[in-house]
């Protein structure tokens, strides 16, 4: 019972780490697209422009990859707790 417990305090973790990427998702997102904006008035370099578009492409595999610990704390979970039902 223990280990399953502690499945479960990961699964919790995990969802808030995924959270968490997905926030800072949205975030960079915008930041693109306002040096985007920047970039095509003259107010912006191209370098500003390819570090907000390589932060955005950052937060996407953050976010991606906190989703699979989600589902990878889920599987777990089922592990701990012998649910899963062989057919």
């Amino acid at each position: 019972m223990t280990e399953l417990r502690v499945r479960q305090a990961n699964m919790l973790s995990a969802i808030a780490q995924y959270q968490a990427a997905q926030s800072q998702l949205t975030t960079s997102q915008t930041y693109y697209k306002d040096v985007s904006l920047m970039y095509k008035e003259g107010m912006a370099i191209y370098i500003e422009l390819l570090d907000a578009q390589n932060q955005w492409v950052d937060s996407q595999l953050q976010a991606n990859i906190a989703l699979f610990d989600t589902w990878i704390s889920y599987s777990a979970i089922e592990r701990a707790a012998a649910s899963f039902n062989i057919q």
